[in-house]
């Protein structure tokens, strides 16, 4: 039987995905600590594995050509990848507190200034006038004598003690089980609302990467351009076979192969699979230290699945030459009615000073278009296609 479209058009990409999945999957059998076992690690090897599990799904899903579904899949991926990163390194983290007066926020404002031992832990702190308090603050550290600081990020913490199934405190009187509702369970609501939008949710989470210097601005907008796309089609707003399938596409019609969305799919696969791995290396290198068996061959691997899939222009990638000549051509378009002159060598142009895209699946059927430009700077694809355009 011969090979689908998927596996014949797709065959390196598809390796890349398996392998890197596996290396997530296989990461318990691979940390090494020691005489001694961290409980930290052993987390560490089960968020591994369970984004293993979730690529693994999304992957069948794209083999099957259900994009739509897969492209669902992948946005809890990108947040898992996202979390634990800052699992590993959150030192920082941020706290809102709700209905505090002036009156109040001014006596702690002094008590912290006074040196309190409830304070030392609060890098900066913030009224609005909504009587709302937001504490920046340092997460737990250790000190053995003669060792290194052992940080704990307070996301290490929120894993074991957030319940998502516990409802607001509003809906407690309407819910079983029917006994009376006392002030702990109406508080116990409160706290965990409170987790949860101060820390958990996606600007809570970008919030803190940024305060932990875990990503730069630049960073933060590529990540949030991803994010907006893969959650477009967790919400249930629009039919999405024409982005999908091409403008061909036929609502009406069943799924279908289609090289674009496979692709997209897989580069997301591999980009995700190997940020996490690069998160769980860095990892490997802070107290408690563990050892990643065959590490060096890992990030070998990782370092060459990053270089043939740099076209995406994910997090830490260059622009594409093709991002480039759209830069320099937008440039010289933008002079038409002023004095013209020669439109700037795409090359010369600074990697910071490339606008980034807005939709990654419409910029990667381009990057399978060759333009040819009566004024400007023409692009020659690597990898023309005759169904890329018009799509």
């Amino acid at each position: 039987m011969p090979p689908s479209p998927f596996e014949s058009e797709h065959e390196r990409l598809i390796s890349h995905a398996r392998s890197l999945i596996a290396a997530l999957s296989g990461l318990q059998t691979r940390i090494e600590s020691g005489d001694v076992t961290y409980e930290q690690h052993r987390t560490y090897a089960q968020r591994a594995n369970a984004l293993a599990e979730q690529l693994s799904a999304a992957l069948a899903l794209a083999a099957n050509d259900c994009y739509g579904p897969a492209f669902c899949l992948l946005r809890p991926a990108l947040e898992q990848a996202i979390f634990d990163r800052l699992l590993c390194f959150g030192t920082q983290y941020v706290q809102t507190m709700s209905d505090v007066s002036e009156e109040t926020f001014i006596r702690w404002r002094s008590e912290r200034e006074a040196g309190a031992d409830w304070a030392r832990s609060v890098v900066k702190m913030e009224r609005h006038d909504n009587g709302v308090v937001r504490l920046q603050l340092r997460g737990i550290s250790s000190r053995e004598l003669g060792s290194e600081d052992v940080s704990i990020s307070i996301y290490f913490f929120l894993l074991q003690e957030f319940r998502p199934l516990v409802p607001p405190a509003k809906d407690l009187p309407f819910l079983l089980p029917q006994f009376r509702r006392d002030e702990h369970e109406v508080a116990y609501a409160n706290t965990q609302h409170e987790m949860y939008h101060a820390s958990l949710r996606w600007p809570a989470l970008i919030r803190n990467l940024r305060i932990n210097e875990l990503a730069s601005d630049v960073d933060i907008r590529r990540i949030n351009v991803h994010y907006r796309f893969l959650s477009a089609f967790v919400h249930p707003l629009r039919d999405h076979y024409r982005e999908l399938y091409g403008r061909s596409a036929d609502l009406a019609s069943s799924v279908r192969y289609d090289h674009f969305s496979s692709e997209l799919f897989l580069l997301y696969a591999i980009r995700f699979a190997a940020f996490e791995l690069e998160t769980w290396f860095r990892a490997s290198e802070r107290a408690p230290h563990f050892v990643i068996t065959h590490g060096a061959q890992l990030k070998t691997q990782i370092a060459q699945v990053k270089a043939d899939t740099s076209y995406l222009w994910f997090v830490g990638d260059e622009p594409h030459i093709f991002d480039r000549i759209q830069e320099a051509n937008r440039r010289h378009w933008a002079q038409l009615g002023e004095e013209r002159v020669p439109p700037e060598d795409p090359r010369e142009i600074e990697a910071s000073e490339v606008r980034y895209y807005q939709d990654p699946l419409s910029r990667l059927a381009s990057l399978h278009v060759t333009s040819n430009e009566m004024d400007g700077y023409s692009f020659a694809s690597s990898w023309p296609r005759s169904d890329a355009w018009p799509r």
